[in-house]
């Protein structure tokens, strides 16, 4: 059972996003699956403890990391 903790990715802030870095935060957030969301994404909100979440911008640069 995975168990995220975004402090393990705070690293990918302000970086573009790459296959290299969305794999590099996954493993450091101890996360099993990370989930990418752009501008005007639609989300569920169902919490899962074990995925990590990029929210990234029209650029596609990281502007936040969290977990559920």
């Amino acid at each position: 059972m995975y168990q995220c903790n975004a402090d393990g990715a705070r690293f990918a802030i302000g970086q573009p996003l790459t296959p290299q870095l969305e794999a590099a935060a996954r493993v450091r957030s101890g996360s099993g699956t990370v989930r990418v969301l752009k501008p005007g994404d639609a989300a569920t909100t169902e919490l899962n403890g074990g995925r990590l979440n990029l929210d990234v911008d029209a650029r596609s640069r990281v502007t936040d990391v969290r977990c559920g």
